[in-house]
């Protein structure tokens, strides 16, 4: 039998080593990810937004959500669901109806993943971005 020594620092293939070995071997590994899933899963999230209701958001995308129900387009829990999809302060601007509505959302915004984040809501039907036409 090789010393421990040895048989760590020559490298064997898995097909190689011993079948309780091997089970073994798969098994913690397997315990290791599922390990490391809830660990990461549990941590708190360090990053909160502060959005306060009275400041404006200096520059923003303005963005079209269509709901699939009526809606209150500033009831608390609407806005903070879209904040914490959108992770950026959102405001309302306007009501085209009582299913859609006008958003702005600040900061920089990459318009397909804050679709995609907020078209995984259920609540939500549809998001575009809005243009604005100007008179001239």
């Amino acid at each position: 039998m090789k010393p421990l020594v040895d048989s760590l620092q020559t490298p064997v293939p898995l097909g190689r080593v011993p079948g309780a070995l091997r089970r073994r071997l798969l098994l913690a590994g397997g315990a290791l990810m599922v390990g490391l899933s809830l660990a990461a899963c549990s941590q708190p999230v360090t990053s909160t937004l502060r959005c306060d209701a009275a400041s404006p958001i200096a520059a923003g995308q303005r963005v079209l959500v269509s709901f699939r129900q009526a809606t209150s387009p500033d009831a608390p829990a609407v806005i903070q669901r879209l904040q914490t999809l959108a992770g950026a302060c959102v405001r309302p601007v306007s009501s085209v109806s009582p299913t859609l509505h006008v958003y702005v959302v600040g900061g920089p915004v990459d318009m397909a993943v804050l679709r995609a984040r907020w078209l995984s809501w259920e609540a939500v039907r549809d998001v575009e971005a809005d243009v604005l036409i100007r008179r001239q």
